[in-house]
């Protein structure tokens, strides 16, 4: 049975502007294409979306999730059976937030708890180090840990203050047309503070990282901190920005 792209998107908890880019890139092609020109997926094409979720949940971006499925060893059974696991344990996981959401409530934590929702995070962190192990250390992650792993403190707080002095020029820009020519600069920003302290970033990667920012929780709650919006306003300067 092939479902559509809607269908698709509401069974994996996606956008369909998401899937539409994932084709764009190669990342998931669909398996056809009806004769009303929707796009259609079928269990295989199913079944490797739930592998890039895996990955997504790791904390990965697009391009080295593209890269590490493309690695001749990779072994999309084993990640999809870490995937499984990794629910099994996000679903204890919200289950003891919630037990500790009371717990506060009635003034009670008990540290125990506190400490078991942690293992979560613990998991997480295992799980990606053994895929960056096994099928990862891509160009860009080799390059990233080169640089991080020069830095001293006074390096990272310099980091930081660039980084954070970007998304506020970002944030205080939410006004403008992200086409607007001072918005598409900030993008370049971007890139280039990427490009010094982490690793090449190509419109490729800089694309796949905009989905992430509107996409992945962390990254939107972390952008929206400066400004309600900002996470979407970055997301699609970005993407006029790499279509040129």
């Amino acid at each position: 049975m092939k479902l559509t792209v809607k269908k698709t998107a509401a069974l994996a908890d996606i956008s369909i502007r998401t899937l539409h880019y994932y084709d764009e890139i190669g990342l998931l092609k669909p398996s056809d294409i009806s004769t009303s020109g929707y796009r259609l997926y079928d269990d295989e094409e199913i079944n490797r979306l739930m592998q890039i979720l895996f990955f997504k949940e790791l904390g990965f971006s697009l391009k080295d999730i593209s890269d590490m499925m493309s690695n001749p060893d990779y072994d999309k059974n084993e990640a999809l059976k870490k995937h499984k696991q990794l629910l099994i344990l996000k679903k204890e996981h919200i289950s003891r937030l919630i037990m500790l959401t009371e717990q506060a409530m009635e003034g009670k934590v008990m540290e125990k708890d506190a400490e078991k929702i942690q293992q979560y995070e613990k998991i997480k962190e295992q799980y990606a180090n053994e895929a960056k192990q096994k099928w990862g250390k891509t160009d860009a992650y080799n390059q990233s840990l080169k640089k991080h792993d020069s830095y001293n403190s006074q390096d990272k707080i310099k980091m930081m203050k660039e980084s954070e002095e970007i998304f506020k020029s970002f944030a205080q820009s939410r006004n403008l047309d992200p086409k607007d020519e001072k918005v598409q600069n900030l993008v370049k920003r971007w890139q280039d503070y990427i490009t010094k302290y982490s690793y090449d970033c190509t419109k490729q990667i800089l694309s796949s990282l905009a989905v992430m920012y509107t996409e992945d929780e962390r990254f939107k709650a972390n952008l929206d901190k400066y400004g309600e919006g900002t996470a979407k306003f970055m997301s699609e300067a970005i993407m006029i920005y790499c279509k040129d």
